[in-house]
């Protein structure tokens, strides 16, 4: 894609579940906080962070919708002794653009609803232009699919571009009443500021 990774200046990460991390050993980034820190600046945040005038990191998510996110995520071997994988650091990116909002999400564990929600209190800005990412539609229950179409119907988004963790029975729904954008390798999304 033409894409030079070792002249970023930020990498933000929605949550660690691996899927979503593995790629930075690839460009010469540790995974450890500590390790991490001695080479960059780290911030690590529950709180929302202003990162630039027009974009927001939202911190952790409060989960406000009862049809969303209130089943762990899952747990792995070495989580099994500590418990269910609540993944309340899961999190998301806001920008404000001259149509409204564009979200961008990694896998909306804590619910797109949810994430949509905390982002207009956040910024102020009712209006959605777009939402991109990954939706965590996945073998949804009826009742957290029929929820989730409702709430996004009522918020009218100019676009959805559903991504990661976001099945095609999940995405024809939404395509029935919403404006259900393609994906791909290569998509290139220019927002005014």
């Amino acid at each position: 894609m033409g894409i030079d990774l070792l002249e970023l200046d930020d990498v933000v990460l929605s949550h660690g579940h691996l899927d979503h991390t593995w790629g930075l050993p690839e460009i010469g980034l540790p995974l450890a906080a500590d390790t991490l820190s001695g080479f960059f600046d780290l911030r690590l945040s529950r709180e929302p962070v202003p990162l630039t005038e027009r974009l927001t990191f939202l911190g952790e998510i409060e989960r406000i919708h009862d049809f969303e996110a209130r089943e762990p995520a899952g747990t792995t071997a070495a989580e099994a002794a500590q418990g269910a994988d609540d993944l309340l650091d899961d999190t998301a990116l806001a920008y404000l653009s001259t149509d409204g909002l564009v979200i961008l999400t990694g896998c909306s564990h804590a619910g797109i609803c949810n994430i949509t929600d905390q982002a207009r209190g956040l910024t102020g800005e009712a209006r959605l232009a777009d939402i991109l990412g990954g939706l965590h539609l996945l073998d949804p229950s009826e009742r957290r699919l029929r929820g989730t179409i409702e709430r996004l119907e009522a918020l009218q988004p100019r676009k959805i571009h559903a991504c990661h963790c976001t099945d095609l029975r999940s995405k024809l729904e939404m395509g029935r009443t919403l404006p259900l954008e393609d994906v791909g390798v290569g998509l290139r999304l220019e927002y005014e500021p």
